[in-house]
């Protein structure tokens, strides 16, 4: 959501220049880069993929809804560049959890059954978000996506058989 409607609604909302726009949007998707290979690095420390999911996954519900609370204000900016962030961080680390817990025998049909989801997720989230952003605006749409990151904590198990209980000892 985040991804798709942040452009539009600096442009839109905020009145901001599309190139000044484009550029804060750039800049997001790098801090995202930057983000999600931290969140990599952080997951091989503890030696886990799922506990930092299930806390990125609150953090980013709670930030969702703050945006969605506070889009209108001189925060707004500074939120939805951080839910930019946030909202990604975990995504190399689905891959590869994906991978430990299906084990070698199923990760291939696992990553077949998550693709198909987050495309299938991809193609819906643009004309869904976009008919609240119609009828209610930008903030309740940014607050109802809130939902998903709370269900994914809920239901992101909290340990698996497959995964190492153990940080990483190496140097780095």
């Amino acid at each position: 959501t985040v991804w798709t409607f942040m452009l539009l609604w600096l442009i839109d909302e905020r009145s901001w220049q599309t190139a000044a726009a484009a550029t804060l949007v750039a800049v997001a998707h790098v801090l995202s880069s930057a983000g999600r290979i931290t969140a990599g690095w952080w997951s091989d420390r503890v030696g886990s993929r799922l506990a930092p999911m299930r806390q990125v996954a609150l953090t980013a519900a709670l930030v969702m809804l703050a945006l969605g609370a506070l889009e209108s204000t001189p925060l707004g900016v500074t939120l939805i560049v951080l839910a930019m962030v946030i909202t990604v961080l975990d995504n190399g680390l689905a891959f590869t959890a994906v991978a430990e817990v299906a084990g070698s025998a199923w990760s291939g049909r696992a990553f077949g059954i998550q693709n198909t989801g987050q495309y299938a997720t991809a193609a819906l989230v643009p004309p869904m978000v976009g008919l609240i952003v119609a009828e209610a605006g930008y903030g309740w749409a940014f607050s109802a996506m809130a939902i998903f990151p709370l269900v994914a904590w809920l239901i992101i198990p909290r340990e698996s058989a497959h995964q190492d209980t153990e940080p990483a000892t190496t140097n780095g």
